[in-house]
């Protein structure tokens, strides 16, 4: 006759104690997931029912209008656009119509001879008006006379009429002296808002010498829509204290607005900088 090993009761209780522990534990994690779960669910609910809100808003006013009209609607505020563009394109374009001249002066077979022309009768009409006007004007208007084969007279064309208005503007307005001029690599605004259109701006760095009181009016010039420059820099010292003489150095770029690819550009003196308006910061690298 078998006799039966006896029951170890403590080893018992002790798996019994584990597989207790075990289903706490996985009943713990399970009820984790679950809430996570569930609160995600919810959370997406709401997101549903404020995007169903949201876009039964939006579609509110076109309910009761047909796809022709709305697309009637569109096109209208879309030339209506346009038109706001080209006033504001306007207004900023600091050449206005002089340009035409330009490009048929630089497409001619003499054009690097009539560009050392215009400069030498630039300089010497601004020379003039300076000495009609009291201003001292510096002999060099930063402008090289020779073109090299590789460069665009009409590019460089641009830049003499960017230093010919400015210079203008700033004896018309009466300043004291004008002792340094320089033009500075242009720069290229692409996409704006055409793909195929490019702002083109030529700055010219210019130190002068007036009082504030001419200063003031200068800087308000600047700003019109007949003589637009972009101020990018305006740097104010005062070289003596007795004196009411303000030294003012300024950058100052003209903007041309150009419809179209322009290879000429890569080929100009200092290649320009092609970037985006939103990217390009203005200031004293320059």
């Amino acid at each position: 006759m078998n006799v039966p090993n006896p029951i170890n009761i403590e080893s018992a209780r002790r798996r019994v104690i584990t597989i207790l522990q075990v289903t706490v534990g996985c009943l713990l994690i399970a009820g984790t997931m679950l809430y996570y779960c569930v609160r995600a669910t919810r959370q997406v609910e709401r997101d549903l029912v404020e995007a169903d809100v949201s876009l039964r808003t939006r579609a509110q006013p076109y309910v009761h209008r047909s796809l022709p009209q709305q697309i009637a609607e569109a096109e209208q505020k879309e030339q209506r656009l346009e038109q706001a563009w080209e006033q504001y394109r306007l207004q900023v374009d600091t050449f206005h119509g002089t340009l035409p001249k330009r490009a048929r002066v630089a497409a001619s077979d003499d054009a690097r001879i009539d560009f050392k022309v215009a400069l030498f009768n630039a300089h010497q009409t601004l020379q003039e008006l300076a000495k009609t006007n009291g201003v001292k004007l510096t002999v060099d208007l930063g402008i090289e006379e020779t073109i090299g084969t590789e460069e665009d007279t009409e590019f460089r064309l641009w830049e003499l009429d960017a230093v010919v208005h400015l210079v203008k503007l700033l004896i018309t307005c009466g300043v004291d002296s004008i002792e340094t001029i320089a033009v500075l690599p242009p720069f290229v605004y692409a996409q704006v808002p055409d793909e195929n259109e490019h702002a083109l701006t030529l700055p010219v760095r210019v130190s002068l010498q007036c009082t504030y009181a001419k200063l003031q009016p200068l800087l308000s010039t600047l700003s019109r829509e007949e003589c637009f420059y972009a101020i990018s820099r305006c740097d104010i010292t005062r070289p003596s204290l007795n004196g009411q003489s303000l030294r003012v150095q300024l950058i100052c770029s003209a903007v041309r607005f150009l419809v179209g690819t322009n290879t000429k550009l890569e080929q100009t003196r200092g290649a320009p900088n092609v970037g985006n308006a939103k990217s390009h910061r203005s200031g004293g690298g320059q």
